[in-house]
């Protein structure tokens, strides 16, 4: 991922990091929309949302989850992608040095990278979308068939945990950094499981400063107050 960071990044504070972050998601669902593909926040992001209805203040991340009937139809549109891309890039090489400047293509200089993940741990987080000129970036999780094959059960091999499909599934709208995301239909239970019902503030963060004015909340909402 450090690659694809700027060595001349301007960020500079906490507050220009989240909102760089949650550009990236809104990115990502305004995309998922487009292409119909389900996903919810997970992990840190959704305990956020459940918690704060924001970051988690010392996360620097953000964690998505897709569906499993969604996987190989994200994966085929991450293909098209790269190829336009490439096709975009090979195009760009071979008319630089020929065409005049108003004729010439310009490979794709979209802030956001897509990246497939392949080899270990890829059937947990399957892909991966980078802001190019800071780093930051948003984890794409996907869960696998319980081992098991109980019916109405899938499994998330990150945390080794079972969860009933209708927990998941179909999402429901939530708050999250003051924007409307996905949730799972029971983000609690779900959080409870993940967390070992262990959903408040760790006793060595909450002498943290940035907890001093936090609000925390029980429970998601998908009311943006004023």
């Amino acid at each position: 991922i450090n690659r694809f960071a700027s060595p001349s990044s301007t960020i500079s504070n906490d507050q220009e990091r989240k909102s760089t972050v949650q550009n990236i998601l809104s990115y990502v669902d305004q995309k998922f929309a487009e292409l119909n593909i389900t996903y919810v926040l997970w992990a840190g992001t959704l305990l956020g949302a459940y918690r704060h209805h924001d970051f988690i203040p010392w996360d620097d991340d953000i964690d998505i989850m897709v569906s499993l009937e969604n996987v190989d139809k994200f994966r085929n549109h991450m293909l098209v992608w790269a190829q336009r891309e490439q096709l975009q890039q090979q195009t760009y090489f071979n008319t630089t040095n020929t065409a005049k400047p108003k004729q010439k293509m310009h490979r794709n200089n979209s802030r956001y990278q897509w990246i497939i993940r392949a080899g270990k741990d890829s059937e947990i987080i399957m892909a991966k979308v980078v802001d190019k000129e800071n780093g930051y970036y948003v984890d794409v999780f996907t869960h696998q068939l319980s081992p098991e094959a109980l019916r109405g059960v899938i499994f998330d091999k990150f945390k080794g945990n079972h969860f009933e499909s209708k927990m998941m599934y179909p999402p429901k709208p939530c708050v999250f950094a003051r924007k409307i995301y996905n949730c799972p239909q029971d983000a609690e239970g779900v959080l409870k499981i993940f967390y070992r019902n262990d959903l408040g503030i760790p006793a060595s963060k909450k002498r943290l400063d940035v907890y001093k004015n936090l609000t925390v909340f029980q429970g998601t909402t998908d009311r943006i107050d004023d």
